[in-house]
């Protein structure tokens, strides 16, 4: 999860998204990843009744059209996290 992902190498109190730094994030996420790998936009509502933003994308796609100073930007992991047994033992869960 990053939290305010259109504001990645932004400086100043009135700063509007660029794409030098989702450039960056973009080429980054994909050595990690690849480019088709999917991730999320998300911007939650900021006034009662109305709907969140969910952009569901790849990221390839990952730019300014898309990005807003306030998005989360959610990259799902490559594989299942393997089980902590010692800790769902201490949490009391069967597995």
């Amino acid at each position: 999860m990053l939290w305010q992902a259109g504001a990645i190498a932004l400086r100043g109190p009135f700063a509007t998204v660029q794409g030098r730094g989702l450039q960056v994030l973009r080429d980054r996420l994909a050595e990690q990843y690849a480019r088709d790998h999917p991730i999320v936009v998300y911007e939650a509502a900021v006034i009662p009744g109305f709907d969140p933003s969910i952009h569901r994308i790849s990221i390839r796609h990952l730019d300014a059209d898309v990005v807003r100073l306030t998005s989360t930007l959610y990259v799902p992991p490559l594989s299942e996290p393997p089980i902590d047994e010692e800790m769902a033992g201490v949490l009391g869960i069967s597995i």
